[in-house]
C-alpha cells in the first residue's frame, strides 16, 4: 500500500512583481500563517493607539530595564 502524499494539492498562480515582493516580505517575516499575522496586527493596533509600549530599537529595552533595577 502506498503512503499518502504530504502535500497532495499543487497551487499555481500568476502575480505582478509588486505582489511577489509583498509575498516574499510576508514569508521573510514569518507571517504566512493566520495566527502570526493576527498577533502582529493586534500589536500594531495597540501601539497605534498608545495602549502598548513602542518596541525599543536594538535591545535598548533590556539596557533600560537593567538601569531601573
Amino acid at each position: 500500500m502506498s503512503r499518502p502524499q504530504r502535500f497532495p494539492n499543487k497551487i499555481e498562480f500568476r502575480t505582478t512583481d509588486g505582489q511577489l515582493r509583498g509575498l516574499e516580505l510576508l514569508c521573510a517575516d514569518g507571517l504566512t500563517d493566520k495566527a502570526s499575522h493576527l498577533r502582529q496586527a493586534v500589536a500594531l493596533y495597540l501601539r497605534h493607539f498608545g495602549i502598548a509600549p513602542q518596541p525599543a530599537p536594538n535591545g535598548q529595552h533590556h539596557q533600560e530595564t537593567a538601569r531601573a533595577l
